[in-house]
């Protein structure tokens, strides 16, 4: 919806008006407040169930940083300005969830792949690691790019390697930060991690 601007005016009709005077003054704030209803709303008068309702929600000019914590309202929506482009974020009692823009991770130090993690809770982790062939005697380490806030629950790995079972490929000592991987010979792994 375009910007707009709407003519009003508060103090019509007063009670020593004339209506036939003021006519004029009256129908321009009837027609603001209108245009006011009608924006992002289904019109008046269509006669429909959908009358009144919410066709979309037009937000203003982003921000330019996070408002206080709304006081006697349980939540708010805004969109703020990230790199000069609008995303919409909320906010309630318990904080800031971005709800687009969700960064994708890839420079925690000595970490693989990507890592994600949602306004919900849910947390994403996955990429390749090359596993070198030492079996259960020597692990390669698998560092998580997010951290998993209370804990990993599923371990997804996926073999890069057409040599059959030597191609297998194994973890253990999971935990929150990432875990151990184990193959029988020199393997590229696919691995997904999910968590909260």
């Amino acid at each position: 919806m375009p910007s707009a601007s709407y003519s009003y005016n508060p103090n019509i009709p007063q009670s020593s008006d004339n209506p036939a005077d003021s006519q004029g003054q009256i129908l321009t704030n009837f027609a603001s407040i209108y245009s006011i209803l009608t924006s992002d709303h289904f019109t008046f008068g269509s006669l429909t169930a959908t009358d009144g309702q919410h066709q979309q929600v037009t937000l203003p000019v982003p921000l330019a940083g996070d408002p206080s914590t709304p006081s006697g309202a349980a939540a708010e929506l805004y969109t703020k300005a990230i790199s000069g482009i609008g995303q919409l974020f909320f906010i309630n009692s318990s904080g800031v969830l971005p709800l687009t823009g969700i960064p994708l991770v890839t420079t925690t130090p000595s970490a693989s792949g990507y890592g994600l993690s949602t306004p919900w809770g849910i947390v994403l982790n996955w990429g390749t690691i090359g596993v070198g062939s030492g079996g259960s005697t020597s692990p390669t380490a698998l560092t998580f790019q997010v951290v998993f806030p209370t804990s990993c629950d599923a371990i997804i790995l996926t073999s890069n390697n057409s040599n059959g079972s030597q191609g297998n490929a194994t973890y253990s000592s999971k935990s929150t930060t990432g875990c151990n991987l184990y193959s029988a010979s020199n393997n590229s792994v696919s691995f997904l991690a999910i968590g909260h």
